[in-house]
């Protein structure tokens, strides 16, 4: 065989404009996940589209494969912690095992201004529908149980990812949908609640 026999160049030049003609290599995911760099540059996980596809192929690997494992550890934390947590009487949140040292206040605007944001009651509708409580869960927060779903989902949805190649097993429609419709039930229910107070 001769050495100096380059396949590609003997392609190109007998079929000149032939789709046999070899293409110039692309980084990793640049030909069929578009979404996937989207989604990336959406999430502020890269600045642009270009960076990303300036990037080697190890590094959009590892970019892709760090940002599902870090949603799946916090999904599974925030799933772990609902289970060991309680609601006191009092609605303060606190372990099992440590029902006299109640959790400090999250929300700032609760704490300092007695004024209620759009998320105020999520946690403790966490623990509840945790624990079965359905009412409870619901009485505390009407979209507890909404976005409950979509933490729980983070688990099946990054494991399936984290074996993709494509790295976006739904696109990137689907979850934008469902984010912007949480947000706009959360900020529905927060005027709900604060027409029903001050009617009240």
């Amino acid at each position: 065989m001769n050495p100096d026999f380059d396949p590609r160049r003997e392609t190109a030049e007998e079929f000149p404009n032939s789709s046999l003609r070899p293409q110039a290599s692309a980084p990793l995911f640049a030909s069929q996940s578009a979404t996937t760099i989207d989604a990336l540059t959406a999430r502020g996980v890269v600045q642009s589209t270009e960076v990303w596809l300036s990037t080697s192929p190890s590094e959009q690997v590892s970019i892709a494969t760090r940002r599902h494992r870090q949603m799946l550890i916090g999904a599974l934390i925030v799933m772990g912690l609902a289970c060991v947590l309680q609601v006191l009487p009092g609605q303060r949140v606190a372990f099992f095992f440590l029902p006299g040292w109640p959790l400090p206040e999250t929300c700032p605007s609760r704490s300092l201004f007695h004024v209620e944001c759009p998320g105020c009651g999520l946690t403790r509708s966490f623990i509840h529908l945790a624990h079965g409580q359905w009412a409870a869960s619901w009485n505390v927060h009407r979209v507890g149980w909404f976005l409950a779903l979509a933490v729980v989902m983070q688990v099946p949805y990054r494991l399936i990812a984290l074996r993709c190649r494509n790295r976006a097993p739904l696109g990137t429609s689907l979850p934008k949908f469902y984010g912007m419709l949480l947000v706009a039930l959360l900020f529905v229910n927060w005027l709900v609640n604060v027409t029903a107070r001050f009617q009240n």
